[in-house]
């Protein structure tokens, strides 16, 4: 589940085609990178959830409580990319510093809506390489019986159950 060599080189030269552009406005160029960036299996990776989603999870049968539960970016998307096109890093520089703030956390709709000062609940952290909660378009993840198992067990470990 993680990215080939390949796949970094062309999203770090498709990142600079975009970048170097003068064909498209500001705004446009961050819609291309965000819409490059979550469209390949091993972007938004899940490395947490708290312990409010947990609990949200719980109150549902660890079915996926519809409209209730985000993949949320703890460093914002946006912060991520001006940094990226503000320093001008060769393409192991620039995609260490995606890789290290593309984390995703599973979290309440209300966690995530504080957009400048995230305040979540406990954080639990998930081994991304499970393959749990995978990627199904934006802020979407797919929630199988696999996913369900897991966050079962992780509420028996973390609560005591």
């Amino acid at each position: 589940m993680n990215p080939t060599t390949e796949e970094i080189e062309l999203l770090y030269n498709l990142f600079k085609k975009i970048e170097n552009s003068d064909l498209l406005e500001k705004q446009k160029k961050y819609h291309l990178f965000k819409h490059l960036m979550s469209h390949v299996e091993w972007c938004y990776r899940v490395t947490g959830i708290t312990r409010d989603a947990l609990i949200c999870f719980k109150k549902n049968n660890f079915d996926k409580p519809k409209g209730k539960i985000d993949r949320g970016h703890l460093v914002d998307l946006n912060q991520t990319y001006k940094y990226l096109k503000n320093n001008n890093l060769n393409k192991d520089k620039w995609w260490e510093y995606f890789w290290n703030n593309d984390k995703t956390v599973l979290m309440t709709t209300d966690e995530n809506s504080n957009k400048k000062n995230k305040q979540i609940s406990d954080l639990y952290l998930i081994d991304y390489k499970k393959g749990l909660f995978k990627d199904a378009g934006n802020i979407n993840y797919k929630h199988t019986r696999k996913d369900k198992e897991f966050l079962k067990e992780l509420y028996k470990e973390k609560f005591n159950i």
